[in-house]
């Protein structure tokens, strides 16, 4: 049909960031679906690890003769047997998983017909980044950076409210740690794809109009002032 596929845009950060909050203002655009922490990838990567093994006993493949080419070791039984990571090239995974995964986001930017980008926002991909960009090399990432003592309280307060108190930790320090790991992560990403963005979620409180302004502008997204005041609005 020609028609091009909409972009792919991922919400990344530490927890309690304001991750959500920025997703629902692109979500305001009467051409975007956003999705809330649906966590495809990191299934996906536990799958990924798959392809990867190599162990001592089991999950492996043995067979009388083996393809040149093809590393194996031989078994007390005579036969010969290939680590899973020897039998499959590295590079079939991202082949064989990108119709999925491709098909699986088509699928829910046609929730809106008019759909000219889907925004994901699953703060913990930070953890798995790499993994989107294998799959989706035109992927976009936007970084939601927030003051680490206002992460804390947002942690702490959450843990003693409606959260399941074993996703957060109550202590400064351990939280402290997160965010520096989940910063440090997620500023890897510029050095890998021109289509990395930082906002500091304090400034886009401070002027939310303009920033969501920004946000569209970096996604090439048609808006006007109306359009951001309203989302900000709502």
């Amino acid at each position: 049909s020609g028609k091009v596929a909409p972009k792919r845009v991922f919400i990344v950060g530490c927890r309690r960031s304001g991750t959500t909050w920025s997703m629902l203002l692109l979500g305001q655009h009467p051409r975007v679906v956003a999705l809330q922490q649906i966590d495809f990838f990191r299934r996906l990567a536990h799958f990924g690890r798959w392809f990867q093994t190599r162990d001592d006993y089991g999950s492996c493949a043995l067979t009388a003769r083996v393809a040149p080419g093809v590393t194996s070791a031989a078994t007390e039984d005579g036969l010969a047997r290939v680590q899973i990571a020897d039998a499959i090239p590295a590079g079939r995974y991202a082949e064989l998983v990108r119709p999925l995964v491709t098909a699986v986001y088509d699928d829910l930017a046609r929730i809106n017909p008019a759909t000219l980008a889907v925004v994901e926002q699953t703060p913990e991909y930070v953890q798995v980044w790499e993994e989107v960009l294998r799959v989706f090399p035109e992927a976009y990432f936007l970084h939601v950076v927030r003051d680490p003592r206002s992460v804390y309280c947002s942690q702490k307060s959450a843990a003693k409210s409606w959260a399941d108190p074993t996703r957060f930790a109550y202590d400064p320090l351990s939280i402290g740690e997160e965010w520096v790991g989940d910063v440090t992560r997620a500023r890897k990403i510029a050095a890998a794809t021109p289509r990395y963005l930082e906002v500091r979620y304090e400034a886009l409180r401070r002027e939310p109009v303009l920033g969501l302004a920004a946000l569209l502008r970096w996604l090439e997204l048609p808006h006007d002032e109306e359009l951001c005041t309203r989302a900000v609005a709502a």
